[in-house]
């Protein structure tokens, strides 16, 4: 089978430079990241949310932008007990699931497009709408908006949750904005304002909208939300599982057959 498609010999980056050792091109002495000196990089004492934005962005964060990017990853540090991703971290990990195996498997549950999945698209919608007003996508949405059932997003980014409103994630945007008065977020503020108008609704700004806004704010491309929230909420994925992981498969719930949805087709 032959392809008419020309390939390159080898994968080439942007991202990292490693210096062969004289006597093996296998082997690394030392690396360079966008042209910064991994030892001096660690000498400097920059820590892993410079090497983040470094490695995704190709430059070293302001100060600002380091503080921005530590405060979202406190915001989104665990998706918490009830989140479908965290117990399947805590479920492998009673059924004696490999340590090392744990947040691979919770981190693929995180992709649903209710978590992860959801953060490209709030992006992009936030984008696209950045000109119009909040008030104008609320009168206009409202007109359509079937309800909460299923937790039918109102906006990408805004919804409900357990088919109810829940204000969590406004109240860590609104902490945020106060720590950070100083900064122009035109994404966050745009954010918190619907969120404002959303009172007295079944809908809220979710951890997809709000992550979805912070990066926005700091330069992010869409292309990279998703993998950049999973990352931020790997923590409690990790705690989470390695909480579990000595504890026997009786120390998470039995789920009855009855509460299982068949399908009777």
């Amino acid at each position: 089978m032959s392809r008419n498609e020309s390939f390159v010999a080898k994968a080439r980056t942007k991202i990292w430079q490693e210096i062969p050792d004289a006597d093996h091109e296998y082997l690394a002495t030392s690396a360079y990241c966008f042209g910064y000196s991994q030892e001096a990089l660690l000498e400097k004492g920059y820590g892993i949310t410079d090497m983040l934005f470094l490695l995704t962005q190709g430059e070293l964060p302001s100060s600002s932008q380091r503080k921005l990017l530590d405060a979202l990853g406190v915001a989104l540090s665990n998706p918490g007990p009830r989140h479908p991703a965290t117990r399947a971290a805590m479920e492998g990990a009673v059924s004696k699931t490999r340590p090392r195996h744990l947040l691979p498997i919770s981190l693929m549950v995180l992709g649903g497009e209710h978590a992860a999945g959801g953060v490209e698209p709030a992006m992009r919608f936030l984008r696209l709408n950045k000109k119009k007003t909040p008030e104008q996508l609320f009168a206009s949405t409202l007109k359509t908006y079937d309800g909460p059932e299923g937790d039918v997003e109102f906006l990408p980014g805004f919804g409900p949750h357990y088919e109810a409103r829940e204000t969590l994630h406004g109240n860590l945007g609104r902490v945020i904005k106060r720590k950070f008065a100083e900064v122009n977020l035109p994404y966050l503020d745009w954010s918190l304002k619907m969120d404002e108008l959303l009172r007295g609704t079944s809908c809220a700004l979710r951890s997809p909208g709000l992550a979805a806004a912070v990066m926005l704010d700091l330069g992010f491309h869409p292309r990279a939300g998703a993998a950049l929230y999973q990352y931020l909420s790997a923590p409690g994925l990790i705690a989470h599982g390695i909480e579990m992981s000595n504890q026997s498969l009786t120390s998470m719930p039995f789920v009855a057959d009855e509460n299982y949805q068949h399908d009777d087709r």
